[in-house]
């Protein structure tokens, strides 16, 4: 899928939960376009490696794209973000990746906090029909680490929060369970957040014989498979003596659960 090398300028930043952000940038000339579960590539003020955002949305508008990316403050490249103002030029690369399949049929989402950004890309990009047969799950620790965007409202989204502050009490998973459990469906899963998560409903999909298609969190210095430091271990029914990992990056983010070998990618998680 085609990217590019670009400048773009940030248009503001709009506080979003607690320590959390909404940044829109605009790209500074030609625009390829992008699909959901995508992410670009920015190098920001004082920081060495560029860092990897999540798109939470992507418009080409009289010629030039327009973004943003959803993120915490949670370490030196999204602080320097954030201390960023609007007009701030920054450059970059993208959009890299491979994103989510397209809902073809009925599709569940589970998000664990700032994870919510692609998928509600991926709703926001689906056929009106499709929209209609997907559900979200939302989850975080306590009610003021939720974004409470309307698009959230807009789609009907399952909120659950771990102290009971915000919707259904504990974990994001435990409300996919029990709606699994009360009817019966059989859907596809889409998942974005912390590995821990992406690993749990890895096993919830072999659980219950659901297919779960999972965002990989890594870091990621180049986003284009160069420097290898991105790499995920392959499971043993995909692995091969030539090729026992492959890179998020490239091969990803998003990849069917199935294909990695979690206990081997736990034991090497940052």
């Amino acid at each position: 899928m085609a990217w590019t090398r670009f400048q773009v300028r940030l248009l503001g930043l709009t506080p979003a939960a607690e320590g959390q952000y909404v940044a829109e940038f605009r790209l500074q000339g030609p625009a390829p376009d992008a699909s959901p579960g995508q992410f670009v590539q920015l190098s920001l003020p004082g920081v060495f490696w560029p860092r990897p955002f999540s798109l939470l949305d992507w418009e080409v508008r009289d010629g030039a794209a327009h973004f943003r990316i959803l993120f915490a403050v949670v370490g030196e490249g999204t602080r320097a973000l954030r201390s960023m103002s609007a007009g701030d030029l920054v450059e970059g690369h993208g959009p890299l990746g491979l994103g989510y399949p397209a809902i073809e049929g009925p599709t569940w989402m589970i998000a664990g906090g700032y994870g919510v950004a692609p998928l509600l890309f991926a709703l926001r990009a689906s056929a009106p029909g499709a929209q209609q047969s997907a559900r979200i799950f939302y989850g975080a620790a306590r009610a003021d680490l939720l974004w409470r965007s309307p698009e959230l409202d807009r789609f009907a989204a399952t909120l659950t929060t771990m102290d009971g502050s915000a919707g259904r009490r504990g974990t994001v998973l435990d409300a996919v369970r029990a709606e699994l459990d009360a009817g019966g469906a059989r859907p596809v899963l889409y998942a974005c957040g912390p590995m821990g998560l992406l690993e749990a409903v890895h096993h919830l999909a072999v659980e219950r014989g659901l297919r779960a298609m999972v965002s990989i969190e890594t870091p990621m210095p180049c986003g284009m498979g160069v420097c290898r430091g991105c790499a995920v271990p392959l499971a043993a029914a995909e692995a091969t003596d030539e090729k026992r990992y492959v890179m998020a990056c490239e091969d990803g983010p998003v990849m069917d659960s199935a294909r990695v070998d979690w206990e081997q990618e736990r034991a090497c998680r940052i």
